[in-house]
């Protein structure tokens, strides 16, 4: 009787590519801190690789079949590019956008008497790089550090598990601390007060450096579905001649509705681009949707601020700021 030898197990083809390991594209990473960026898979063709950060060859890296070690960089903003072949001669391309930084920016969050407030998640945005921001929560004096910042403009934004919310902007260079006070879910509109569209308002900085918030409640029809805002966004600091500058003022917009949804959405002059505003500084219409089944009440939160100074006035939108609609 014959044997035969099973034939050896093949398993499924491997398609490498780049991650990276201690930095990060949606974070504020430490400047000069070293990284890597790994393969997928063994695979790599150490002789046969280039990276370029900001075009710009890197130098100085090590490397196995896996991993690519990255010495630290300290530009604030870099766009790596890195060009490669397997070990089959099989090309390897990849990118990445990150953000590094040095400063510290301390965040005070009290509650509606002036009290700190602790354990309350802020989240601090990057206006001028979507998607690039950090998460912390308050300490016992209500207070939170974010590190790792760039000089550029944050918009912070405090929500607590019951509803309460606080924004604010703010140079992340500005030597003294950001405030930012929370404010509840406001008090219910009048029971026969059932409106299909709310009326439009303006909120204006009023040459003020602080944040200024605008709130309207309703109470939507029974069979509403979603709430939305439509918005337009307008600053002096355009035909001032100031777009690009440390002046990048903001606007926040925020859905909130009793059942615990809520929606935000924030955005700066100089994040925006030169192109989205017409030659008096006012942006087209933009809008903002919440959905809003089962909900009884719906608030809407729209604030403005300066940031850098108090000179140029800003306000969101030319004469109807916000108009609420809840749609069927």
């Amino acid at each position: 009787m014959s044997s035969s030898t099973p034939a050896p197990t093949v398993g499924p083809p491997c398609n490498s590519s780049f991650f990276l390991t201690g930095a990060s594209e949606s974070e504020f990473n430490k400047a000069g801190t070293p990284f890597s960026l790994q393969l997928t898979c063994p695979v790599l063709n150490t002789k046969n690789y280039t990276i370029l950060a900001n075009d710009v060859p890197l130098l100085n890296t090590t490397n196995t079949t896996s991993t690519i070690s990255i010495p630290g960089l300290t530009e604030p903003y870099v766009f790596l590019t890195v060009f490669a072949l397997d070990l089959k001669g099989k090309p390897l391309f990849s990118s990445f956008a990150l953000i590094f930084g040095t400063i510290s920016k301390s965040v005070l969050v009290v509650d509606t008497i002036g009290n700190p407030a602790p354990n309350v998640p802020v989240q601090a945005n990057a206006t001028i790089y979507p998607g690039v921001g950090q998460i912390g929560t308050t300490d016992s004096s209500g207070a939170v550090t974010f590190i790792n910042l760039i000089a550029t403009t944050l918009s912070l934004i405090a929500k607590t598990t019951d509803n309460q919310i606080g924004v604010a902007g703010t140079a992340s260079t500005s030597i003294s601390d950001t405030t930012l006070k929370l404010v509840p879910f406001n008090s219910p509109a009048p029971a026969n007060a059932q409106i299909k569209r709310a009326d439009g308002f303006v909120v204006t900085t009023a040459f003020s450096p602080n944040v200024q918030m605008v709130s309207k409640m309703f109470n939507p029809a029974s069979s509403a579905k979603t709430a939305y805002i439509n918005y337009i966004f307008q600053t002096d600091e355009i035909p001032g001649g100031f777009f690009g500058t440390q002046f990048n003022d903001y606007f926040s917009l925020l859905i909130r509705s009793d059942t615990g949804g809520s929606t935000f959405y924030t955005n700066s002059m100089n994040s925006l681009g030169l192109s989205a505003f017409d030659a008096g500084g006012y942006t087209k219409s933009y809008t903002l949707t919440l959905d809003i089944t089962g909900a009884k009440m719906v608030e809407f939160d729209v604030a403005v601020s300066n940031v850098g100074d108090a000179l140029y006035r800003k306000s969101s939108n030319r004469h109807s700021t916000t108009q609420a609609d809840t749609c069927l």
